[in-house]
């Protein structure tokens, strides 16, 4: 699936989909932390952080605060 993100979230970009985005990304980010140890390689890994930067440039873009 993160191999396909970058070009999906780049077309919703386009389209001002910012919420849909904003779904898809957390959706990546909780699957990445639902993963065990032993799975997360240097390309999940990497996937994730893409996830987590995009879900904060949206969420930026949205005015959401993200802080906790």
């Amino acid at each position: 699936m993160g191999y396909l993100s970058d070009d999906f979230v780049r077309q919703l970009e386009s389209f001002g989909q910012l919420k849909v985005i904003a779904e898809f990304s957390q959706r990546q980010i909780d699957y990445f932390h639902a993963l065990p140890a032993g799975l997360k390689g240097t390309e999940t890994i990497r996937n994730g952080a893409l996830a987590m930067v995009h879900h904060a440039r949206v969420m930026r873009s949205l005015g959401i605060s993200m802080l906790v």
